[in-house]
C-alpha cells in the first residue's frame, strides 16, 4: 500500500528524533553549533522523496530542514534552541559531482557539488539580514534584507511615514559573510585548456572554513545574479555564483609514478648535462623573467629534500616543502592612462595598446582577466642601468585591485600602478627593486634620462607622388620618404598652424606673424611640395595652401595636425624619424611656442594638450635634455573669451639649458638671443 505522503518538515523531523541525531542535536548544544551535517546517502536511505527534493528545491527543502531541526532542538536543548536564532542543515556527499566548467542554466536554485581549489578569499563582513528602522515619530520598523542593497520600509507602521527613516545598525540583526573564487584543479583540467572559476558566497559559520591554496568539496545551491552595464541597467545575461551550504577540505594523496625505460634513459642523459642546473633554472616558470635567483632557490629546495639522521637518532625528512610568499593575484600592473613607448606605435597610452592588440589576435583568459601575444619594441632599463631596446612578447588586462599608488617626480612624472609594481633605487652600490607601497617622499627611484634611440628616415605610403594642383599651372611633389624639411614642416604646423577639411578641398593654415618664420615656412613648404603658400584676403596674416592632394597626404602621415589644441599630440611617424630630422622638427616648434624667461632662467612650453608636451619631452630626451612638466589653472591669451581651464607647462632650466643650446638654433633672433644669455648665465652660476 502506497504510504501517505508528509509535510517534508515532519519528515524530517523524524529523521533528527532517530537516536542518532538526537546524540548529535546534545553534542551541538554542548559546543554551542549550529549547524548539523546530514549525509545524502542517509538521506536517501531514510526518504527518497525527500532527498530528490533537496536537489531540485533546495531553498525550500533547506528551509523545511533547518526549521525541523530548531523544533528538535527544543526537546533536546529547549534553552539553547530559543538562543540560537538560525539552525543549518549541511548537506555533503552527494550521489555525483558536477565540474565547474560544466554549471550552467540547468543547474540554477539545484544543489550541486563540486571539486576545486580556493585561490582568493575575501575579509569576513557582518550582513544585514534584519534591519531596525526609527521613523521620526520614535516607532521602529523591522524590515528582513535580501540583495545587494539596504531595504528601507514602504512606510512606517505606526505614522505612515514613507521617508525619513534612520537605521539603527545596534538592533539589527547581522551574520558572517566571506566570498570565495574556487578554481579547477589542474587534474581536472581539459588538455590545453585553461582552468575557469565559480563565486561562491559563505555565511555565518561557514566562513574561515577555508583559505586560498586549500583543496575542497562545495556544496551549494547555484544562483543566477543579473549582470548590469553602468548607466544602462540589467543586462539579459546572468553570471554564476555558489550559495554555499557545506564546506569540506579535502587533501591530496601523493600519486604513484612510473618511469619507463625511456624516462629513465633520458634523465641520465641529462644527468650528464654539465649545465643542467642552469635548464632547470629556465624550466621554472619561463613565462616570468628575470628572478634567476629565486627560480635557482626554488630549484634547490626541490632537488635538495632528502631524509637525515641526526646523530642523537632523530630522523628528519625529506619531503618537498616551498613556500613563496608574494602576491600572485594582482600582478604588477600600471593604470589604463600610463603612457608607454612602441617603436612601432609611438608614445600613447597603454589602455590603447592593449585593447588594439587584443582586438587583432587571439584573447586567452586568466583567472582575472586575458592576455595576447605581442611583439613590439620598447627601450628598456637593465640591470646595469642602461636603457636599451627589447622586446615586448605580451600584453595583459586584470581587474585593478582596491588601492593603487600614484607616484609622482620632481620633474612631474607621474603614473598610477598596483602596490606591489617594483620601482629601482640606487643602495650600498647595487640598483635594488622597491614595492611602490614601500617608497617614501623623498625616495630617489631610477627614470629615464636617455632615449638612446636613433631611428631612421621613413618610407612614406604616398597614393600619388606627383599630381597636378587644382589650377593646373603647377606640378604637385609628393614626398616618398622623410627629410628635415619635412619635418619641420610638420613641426611648424603643429606649432603655430592647423589644417582643416572643406566640402570640396583641404586647407593647410599657417598662423604664425612673425616674418622670418613666415619666410621659412614658405621657403619650407615650397621646397617639400613644389607650392608656394598665398595670403588669403580675408585672412592677410596667414599663410594658406589650398590642395585636396597635400591635405590627404599629411592626413595620411600626421593626422593630429586635424586635431584641436586639446587632443594634439607628436605624430607616430616623427618618433621613427632619425636624430637629424627629430631636431629639425623640435627647432621649429620650440621657434613657434616657446617662451624664454631671463628673470626665471627658464625655457617654457604652455599647451592644453599633456600628450602634446609629453611627446616633446620625449623627443628632447634623445638628446639626453632632461625637462619638467607640471599643469597649471591659467587663461588663453588667444582667446576672445578667456576662461580658467587646466594648462600643462613644460620646462627646460639649469644645466639642462647648456645641452639644448649646443643642439636646437632658433631662427627667431630674440629668441636665439635671449637663449644665448640665459645659457651664459647658466655657465657662470
Amino acid at each position: 500500500m502506497a504510504r501517505m505522503a508528509l509535510d517534508p518538515r515532519e519528515r524530517f523531523q523524524e529523521l533528527f528524533a532517530q537516536d542518532k541525531y538526537r546524540v548529535k542535536l546534545r553534542h551541538m548544544a554542548l559546543n554551542d553549533e549550529r549547524s548539523l551535517t546530514l549525509d545524502f546517502l542517509e538521506l536517501s536511505v531514510f526518504d527518497e522523496e525527500l532527498a530528490r527534493g533537496v536537489l531540485s528545491r533546495s531553498e525550500d527543502y533547506l528551509q523545511y530542514a533547518a526549521s525541523a531541526l530548531k523544533a528538535q532542538m527544543r526537546y533536546e536543548d529547549e534553552q539553547y534552541a530559543e538562543a540560537v536564532e538560525r539552525f543549518h542543515v549541511r548537506i555533503r556527499g552527494l550521489p555525483s559531482k558536477i565540474s565547474i566548467r560544466n554549471i550552467g542554466a540547468s543547474h540554477i536554485e539545484r544543489l550541486v557539488a563540486f571539486d576545486g581549489i580556493i585561490v582568493r578569499a575575501t575579509p569576513v563582513k557582518p550582513l544585514l539580514v534584519e534591519a531596525v528602522f526609527q521613523c521620526k515619530c520614535g516607532a521602529e520598523n523591522r524590515v528582513p534584507q535580501q540583495g545587494s542593497f539596504i531595504r528601507p520600509p514602504m512606510g512606517c507602521e505606526s505614522c505612515g511615514r514613507t521617508v525619513g527613516f534612520e537605521l539603527i545598525p545596534e538592533k539589527s540583526k547581522f551574520i558572517d559573510y566571506q566570498e570565495l573564487r574556487v578554481q579547477e584543479r589542474p587534474e581536472d583540467l581539459p588538455p590545453g585548456q585553461l582552468p575557469r572559476y565559480v563565486e561562491v558566497y559563505l555565511e555565518d559559520d561557514l566562513v574561515d572554513k577555508a583559505r586560498p591554496g586549500d583543496r575542497v568539496t562545495i556544496t551549494g545551491v547555484v544562483r543566477a545574479r543579473p549582470e548590469t552595464l553602468p548607466g544602462r541597467g540589467k543586462l539579459r545575461t546572468f553570471s554564476i555564483a555558489i550559495e554555499a551550504n557545506h564546506v569540506e577540505v579535502v587533501g591530496k594523496e601523493l600519486e604513484t609514478i612510473e618511469v619507463s625505460l625511456e624516462d629513465e634513459k633520458r634523465i641520465r642523459e641529462l644527468a650528464r648535462d654539465e649545465f643542467i642546473h642552469k635548464r632547470i633554472i629556465s624550466s621554472i616558470a619561463p613565462s616570468i623573467y628575470g628572478y634567476e635567483d629565486i627560480k635557482e632557490a626554488i630549484m634547490y629546495l626541490l632537488f635538495g629534500g632528502v631524509p637525515k639522521v641526526t646523530p642523537e637518532g632523530v630522523t628528519i625528512r625529506g619531503d618537498i616543502h616551498v613556500l613563496l610568499v608574494g602576491d600572485p593575484g594582482t600582478a604588477k600592473c600600471v593604470s589604463g592612462d600610463t603612457l608607454i613607448f612602441t617603436v612601432e606605435n609611438g608614445l600613447t597610452e597603454i589602455r590603447s595598446l592593449v585593447e588594439g592588440c587584443l582586438q587583432k589576435v587571439k584573447v586567452k583568459p586568466i583567472d582575472d582577466g586575458v592576455y595576447a601575444e605581442m611583439n613590439h619594441t620598447t627601450p628598456t632599463l637593465g640591470l646595469d642601468g642602461k636603457v636599451k631596446e627589447g622586446r615586448t612578447t605580451r600584453v595583459w588586462k586584470r581587474f585593478s585591485p582596491s588601492v593603487m599608488y600614484r607616484i609622482t617626480t620632481r620633474t612631474g612624472r607621474t603614473i598610477t600602478v598596483t602596490p606591489t609594481h617594483p620601482f629601482f633605487t640606487c643602495k650600498d652600490g647595487f640598483i635594488v627593486p622597491i614595492q611602490a607601497a614601500n617608497l617614501k617622499l623623498g625616495d630617489y627611484i631610477a627614470t629615464l634620462r636617455n632615449a638612446v634611440l636613433e631611428g631612421d628616415s621613413q618610407k612614406l605610403n604616398a597614393e600619388h607622388h606627383c599630381s597636378r594642383d587644382t589650377s593646373g599651372a603647377r606640378t604637385l611633389q609628393i614626398p616618398v620618404q622623410t627629410t628635415p624639411e619635412l619635418c619641420k614642416l610638420i613641426g611648424y604646423l603643429l606649432g603655430d598652424g592647423y589644417c582643416r577639411k572643406a566640402s570640396s578641398t583641404y586647407y593647410i593654415v599657417f598662423t604664425s606673424k612673425e616674418q622670418i618664420l613666415r619666410e621659412d615656412y614658405s621657403r619650407c613648404f615650397e621646397s617639400v611640395f613644389n607650392v608656394k603658400p598665398y595670403l588669403p584676403p580675408s585672412h592677410k596674416s596667414e599663410l594658406w595652401v589650398s590642395s585636396v592632394v597635400i591635405g590627404k597626404f599629411l592626413e595620411n602621415i600626421a593626422p593630429e595636425l586635424y586635431k584641436p589644441s586639446r587632443e594634439r599630440r607628436i605624430p607616430n611617424l616623427i618618433f621613427k624619424c632619425s636624430n637629424e630630422e627629430v631636431k629639425s622638427f623640435l627647432e621649429v616648434f620650440f621657434d613657434s611656442e616657446a617662451t624664454i624667461s631671463r628673470k626665471e632662467r627658464e625655457l617654457t612650453i604652455v599647451s592644453a594638450s599633456r600628450l602634446l608636451l609629453e611627446g616633446i619631452r620625449f623627443l628632447l630626451l634623445r638628446f639626453g635634455i632632461v625637462s619638467q612638466l607640471h599643469f597649471t589653472r591659467t587663461q588663453a591669451t588667444n582667446s576672445p573669451n578667456p576662461k580658467r581651464k587646466t594648462y600643462y607647462r613644460l620646462r627646460v632650466s639649469g644645466s639642462e639649458l647648456l645641452k639644448m643650446g649646443e643642439i636646437l638654433k632658433f631662427k627667431n633672433p630674440m629668441k636665439a638671443k635671449k637663449l644665448e644669455a640665459l645659457i651664459n648665465c647658466s655657465r657662470r652660476l
